[in-house]
């Protein structure tokens, strides 16, 4: 809780300083894939987060004609979540229709899954071959999405020394309006009553991907956060790669009607 305050303060003394009418943060994330047949995927991902408010909005774009035409019918192309404090209830929509969740009750759902779901841990005694890794920094900074900061390269290679896996970041220490929002959307499910990660913390795929190489090889390397990640799996027929970057952030006037659901939807009971 102590974190959270802290957080709440340095934001508010750094960003809002100049102007006190700023209480609002959104971020957009895209994040693009390129796969064989499928065909290129985006998915854009926009928070949006005030003090007691938490709104994350997910768009998948199918670039292929063939795919979007196969999935038309099975998976909603957009859907979002919305977190308020003071109401204590958890908002979920897609394209028709929306539902509502009272704090209490995610609290029992989460103890019923728990209750359920076991963990079984598989102990091999012998000791995993650790794979072959190259890792490099840019000596230059670059200018990505707005930030200056130096590449990082780790290429996992094979017997050979080919690379199989290349894993490319470009990387600052810390980002205000990052920490702002992760602060809100843990303010929320410590008001729930447990602990879950926060959507732009260091669980995202690129500190789990990075910790793994960072773990099994000893390397010294500080994380920070991402502003870019683009990842290549090398193959002799197909390149698939995914690429996930930062690709705006703003602080505007804080404004409710960014916490409500679209017109139009239909209501679900839950």
């Amino acid at each position: 809780m102590k974190k959270l305050l802290i957080y709440f303060i340095l934001f508010s003394e750094l960003v809002f300083s100049r102007s006190p009418e700023l209480k609002q943060v959104i971020i957009e994330i895209e994040t693009s894939m390129n796969i064989p047949i499928v065909g290129k995927i985006e998915i854009i991902n926009t928070f949006t987060a005030a003090e007691g408010y938490f709104h994350q909005y997910e768009e998948i774009k199918y670039k292929n004609f063939f795919t979007r035409l196969l999935i038309k019918f099975g998976i909603p192309s957009s859907k979002g979540t919305i977190y308020k404090l003071k109401a204590k209830e958890k908002i979920t929509y897609t394209e028709d229709e929306y539902s509502i969740m009272p704090f209490h009750e995610i609290q029992d759902t989460v103890k019923s899954e728990n209750n359920v779901l076991s963990v079984q841990s598989n102990t091999d005694d012998k000791e995993k071959k650790k794979p072959n890794i190259r890792f490099s920094t840019s000596e230059e900074l670059e200018e990505v999405n707005g930030f200056m900061t130096k590449r990082k390269t780790i290429e996992i290679m094979d017997d050979n020394e080919k690379p199989v896996l290349i894993i490319e970041s470009w990387i600052v220490d810390e980002i205000l309006e990052v920490e702002f929002i992760n602060a809100v959307y843990q303010s929320m499910f410590e008001a729930i009553g447990f602990d879950t990660p926060a959507p732009l913390s260091n669980e995202t795929l690129y500190h789990l991907l990075i910790m793994e190489v960072i773990k099994e090889n000893e390397l010294e390397q500080d994380l920070g956060y991402p502003v870019k990640m683009v990842v290549q799996i090398v193959d002799n027929e197909d390149n698939v790669n995914f690429v996930n970057q930062i690709k705006s952030i703003k602080t505007v006037q804080f404004n409710v009607h960014d916490f409500k659901v679209p017109d139009g939807l239909t209501w679900k009971k839950f």
